[in-house]
């Protein structure tokens, strides 16, 4: 992608200070440190020697977010065993680092900070040293989907912003806000992760009536529903002018996990101290489960705004063996499954078609 064999190598320079956090034995100075591997880049025909424009700014982060979530629906979305985590990814795989270079110097710059924005100049590249944190993980990155060559959900994001803007931009800005909640850093807090998900959802659902939870509770009874699912009978937490405090419900675990996600963000953004248990749904964390739900819709509003069946996954209750222990686990919960009941029903009408 980079014609010119000096600029080239320039670039590989650039990319040999970015190291993995584990030593080589027996080696020394910058030696010790292996460089990463498969750094992305992002080119643009936008002038070299100016500073991009906040439109250039916003299709490079376009671009970023897209191939973010990408990754997560096809890496994420697995079942997590002892071994899942060798292929996931977290936003730190995506968080973008801007730096300002002169052709032919051995000298960069570096922007840094948001509260706090400035230049680092006069930085010896044969010298810089940027080790990985250990949090930050190795996942090997190929966005094929799992069943094809090609990934649909990625040729279904092009495809939507070149036909509906206005769908599309909506889509991404959930995504750079659920981008926020999935550090596997530290940082942000438990509480902060949940309000960024709960919000995530809100700007991809379009809530306007401010009951973000009836939305997603549902969107989830109109699109993830089948008549043959199992209903399970509820308490469903309501405010403090009903009588009791509560009312019972009889749905199904998505629409139950809806009600429970968002009865913990409203505890937090109330300033209530959720219980331990609150954080969980079952045996999976509210955080995990909401990797699934958020892509789930996201390849809804996508199909709803093409006006076209593209995808055929859906979010099942399920139990499964977890075989990576000495004894074997049993376990219940959401799985993500790509060829899904939707799957079936679509094979099904085309199959019909072509009688």
């Amino acid at each position: 992608y980079i014609p010119n064999q000096t600029l080239r190598d320039h670039v590989s320079r650039i990319m040999q200070t970015y190291k993995n956090s584990y030593p080589y034995p027996g080696r020394d100075g910058a030696d010790i440190y292996s460089p990463i591997h498969g750094v992305g880049m992002i080119s643009t025909d936008y002038p070299t020697d100016k500073e991009p424009d906040e439109k250039e700014k916003q299709k490079i982060n376009d671009a970023r977010l897209m191939l973010f979530v990408t990754h997560l629906a096809f890496r994420n979305t697995f079942t997590r065993n002892a071994n899942s985590g060798h292929s996931m990814i977290s936003s730190e795989n995506y968080s973008g680092v801007n730096f300002s270079v002169v052709f032919g110097n051995g000298y960069m710059s570096e922007l840094t900070g948001f509260a706090i924005p400035g230049w680092h100049g006069g930085i010896e590249i044969d010298k810089l040293m940027t080790i990985r944190p250990r949090y930050i993980p190795t996942a090997t990155f190929e966005i094929r989907s799992v069943f094809r060559e090609r990934n649909e959900l990625l040729d279904a994001l092009i495809r939507l912003r070149r036909k509906q803007k206005k769908a599309f931009r909506r889509i991404i800005s959930a995504v750079e806000v659920f981008f926020e909640s999935y550090h596997n850093g530290p940082q942000p807090s438990h509480n902060a992760r949940v309000l960024l998900q709960a919000s995530a959802f809100e700007i991809l659902l379009g809530t306007k009536k401010g009951d973000a939870r009836m939305e997603l509770k549902s969107f989830l009874k109109k699109v993830g529903d089948y008549p043959g699912d199992r209903r399970y009978k509820y308490k469903s937490e309501r405010g403090k002018r009903h009588p009791v405090g509560w009312e019972w419900e009889t749905e199904t675990k998505r629409v139950m996990w809806a009600d429970r996600f968002f009865s913990l963000r409203n505890h937090i953004a109330h300033g209530h101290v959720p219980k331990a248990k609150e954080y969980d749904f079952g045996e999976q964390r509210h955080f995990d489960i909401c990797v699934f739900f958020f892509i789930f819709c996201i390849k809804r509003k996508i199909e709803e705004a093409l006006k076209k069946e593209i995808f055929g996954d859906d979010v099942v209750w399920k139990t499964w063996t977890d075989d990576l222990h000495v004894t074997p686990i049993q376990r219940t919960g959401f799985e993500y499954d790509n060829l899904g009941m939707r799957w079936y029903i679509m094979s099904e009408k085309k199959y019909k078609r072509r009688k």
